[in-house]
C-alpha cells in the first residue's frame, strides 16, 4: 500500500536463458483495441491451467496520458513554435537546471520546475506561460491559446514487432513446464484465433520459441549427418546389407528413453534430444562391434550359423560391460537429479540399458536374415 506502483514476483532458481516453467504467448495484429481484447482472453485461457500463477500482459494496465495538440496557426500569431512549448513542458514536469551551486570541488545543479500538487492540475497546466524566441523573447502566452491540452485513457505500453502492436502474455506455472502447457491450451488459442480479424495471429514466445527453434536448427542437420553415417559404414563394410543393419538399431533406442522418461518423470526438451544423439552414436558403435565380429567368425568358420552365434556369445559380455560402466557414470545425475542434466541421464542411462539389449538381440537375427545364415 506503501508505495502501489511496484511490482514484485518471486522466480525459484533455474539454469539455462530462460525459466522453463514461463510461457509466453504473443497477440499480434494491426488493431491495437484487438490485441488489448485478446490478451484478455489468453490471460482467461492462461489461468485456468492448473498451478498457473502470475498471469500478466507485458501492455499492463490503461493510464492516464495528457495530449498537448498545438495550433500551429495560433502558435506563429503569438510567436512561438513546437519546439517552445516542448520546453516549457519539460521545464514545467521533469525540471531545468536554473543555475548551479559549489561546495569545495563540487557541482550541485539547482532545477526549479512546478510543484507537486500543480503538475497533476490540468487547469493550472493550461495556464502555464509559453514564452517565444523571436524578435520579442519577453512576450508570453497561455497554453491554452496556442495548443489542446485534454486528458485521454491510453495504455501503459505498446510494444511493437514487425511495425505492428504486439503483446505477449506470460503465466509461470508450479506444477508444469512451458512445453507441458502447451498441449493443454492449444486448442483454446487455436479456436480464439480463429475468430480474429485478417492480419492478427497468435504465436508462442519465450522457451516454446527458443526450444523450436534450437529443434529445427539440430533436424536441419540430421539428414546430412545421417547420410555421412551410411557412407562411412558403406565404405568400412563395402556392402549395404550390414549398413542396412546398424541403422535398423537406432529407432530401438526410442523404447528406453521414453521409460526413463517416464520412470523417473523427467521433462524432455533440448538436453534430452541431445541424449537421444549422443545414444544414437554408442548403439550403432555396439552394433558395428557386433557385425565385425560376427564377420571374423565367419572367415574362421565354415558354418555360417555357428559364426553368429559364437560371435554373438564373445561380444556379450564386453557391450555388457561398457554399458553398465557407461549407466554407472549417469547415476550420480539421477540420483541427486542434477538440476540441467537429469532428463538427459535419465534418456542415455535407459535407453542404452534397453537398447543394448535388444541389439543383442536384433542384430544376430536380422544379419541372419539378410545373409540367409541357416542356425542350429
Amino acid at each position: 500500500t506503501r508505495w502501489p506502483e511496484f511490482d514484485a514476483r518471486v522466480a525459484r532458481m533455474f539454469l539455462g536463458p530462460s525459466d522453463p516453467n514461463l510461457l509466453e504467448v504473443q497477440v499480434q495484429g494491426p488493431d491495437e483495441a484487438v490485441v488489448f481484447e485478446t490478451t484478455e482472453a489468453v490471460e482467461e485461457i492462461l489461468g485456468a491451467v492448473p498451478g498457473a500463477i502470475d498471469v500478466r500482459s507485458d501492455w499492463e494496465n490503461r493510464i492516464s496520458l495528457i495530449r498537448v495538440a498545438v495550433d500551429q496557426v495560433q502558435a506563429r500569431r503569438a510567436g512561438v513554435s513546437s519546439a517552445d512549448v516542448a520546453r516549457a513542458l519539460e521545464g514545467y514536469f521533469s525540471g531545468r537546471v536554473a543555475s548551479r551551486f559549489r561546495e569545495e570541488d563540487e557541482v550541485f545543479p539547482i532545477v526549479s520546475r512546478a510543484l507537486e500538487e500543480e503538475r497533476t492540475d490540468l487547469d493550472r497546466l493550461r495556464t502555464l506561460r509559453i514564452f517565444g524566441r523571436g524578435e520579442n523573447p519577453a512576450r508570453s502566452v497561455p497554453l491554452v491559446q496556442v495548443a489542446d491540452v485534454r486528458l485521454e485513457n491510453r495504455w501503459s505500453r505498446i510494444r511493437r514487432e514487425q511495425m505492428q502492436p504486439a503483446a505477449t502474455v506470460e503465466a509461470r506455472n508450479l506444477r508444469l513446464t512451458a512445453e507441458d502447457t502447451v498441449p493443454r491450451i492449444e486448442t483454446d488459442l487455436r479456436a480464439l484465433e480463429a475468430e480474429l480479424p485478417p492480419g492478427h495471429r497468435i504465436r508462442y514466445g519465450g522457451v516454446i520459441e527458443q526450444s523450436r527453434e534450437a529443434q529445427a536448427a539440430l533436424s536441419a542437420n540430421v539428414p546430412l549427418c545421417l547420410g555421412l553415417v551410411v557412407l562411412l559404414l558403406i565404405f568400412q563394410f563395402r556392402s549395404y546389407r550390414r549398413p542396412l543393419i546398424v541403422v535398423a538399431t537406432i529407432p530401438l533406442l526410442l523404447a528406453g528413453a521414453a521409460v526413463g522418461l517416464h520412470v523417473l518423470r523427467a521433462d524432455f526438451g533440448f538436453m534430452e534430444t541431445l541424449g537421444l544423439y549422443a545414444l544414437a552414436g554408442i548403439l550403432i558403435n555396439n552394433a558395428i562391434v557386433l557385425i565385425d565380429r560376427i564377420d571374423l567368425e565367419r572367415s574362421e568358420r565354415r558354418d555360417a550359423g555357428e559364426a553368429v552365434v559364437a560371435a554373438a556369445q564373445r561380444r556379450l559380455r564386453p557391450i555388457l560391460m561398457t554399458t553398465f560402466t557407461t549407466i554407472l557414470g549417469l547415476l550420480p545425475l539421477i540420483v541427486f537429479r542434477d538440476a540441467l542434466f537429469h532428463g538427459m541421464a535419465a534418456v542415455m542411462a535407459f535407453g542404452l540399458l534397453f537398447g543394448t539389449l535388444m541389439t543383442l538381440g536384433v542384430v544376430p537375427v536380422l544379419y541372419a536374415l539378410l545373409f540367409r545364415v541357416r542356425t542350429p
